[in-house]
């Protein structure tokens, strides 16, 4: 016989805790967003306020009326759908009622209401300019 031992089993092997931290960046991430969207429009007014000015003609709205909108939108739009699309990836990765989940929740009903604001000054705007 030899003084030989067999090997000893070592600790079992547990799977990861999966990391939460990813989630509640993205929740943070996306209320940044949803406040920036609105803040967004400082930037794009001006802009969309001189294309108004470009594309009016001497007797009133032209062919192109439809362009300001459209300038006037561009970033806030893409600044709100990257929120909405942050918010929503984080409710499908976290727990219901979790920290992460109402920091998502909110920030996609601050869009919510930001989308519908700017919806509705939007079809004013169209409304006055002759199109419907």
């Amino acid at each position: 016989m030899s003084d030989v031992e067999p090997p000893s089993p070592g600790p079992s092997l547990q799977a990861p805790v999966p990391s939460t931290s990813g989630t509640y960046r993205g929740a943070i991430g996306s209320l940044v967003l949803a406040f920036l969207a609105p803040v967004s429009i400082g930037i794009t007014g001006p802009i969309g306020m001189f294309t108004m000015l470009l594309t009016a003609g001497p007797s009133g709205h032209t062919a192109l009326t439809w362009l300001a909108p459209v300038i006037f939108w561009s970033l806030p739009l893409l600044v709100g759908i990257s929120s909405v699309s942050l918010g929503r990836s984080t409710l499908g990765k976290c727990r219901p009622r979790s920290s992460s989940w109402v920091v998502a929740v909110i920030s996609l009903s601050l869009m919510t209401i930001f989308f519908v604001v700017s919806l509705l000054y939007t079809l004013r705007f169209l409304i006055g300019a002759g199109f419907f």
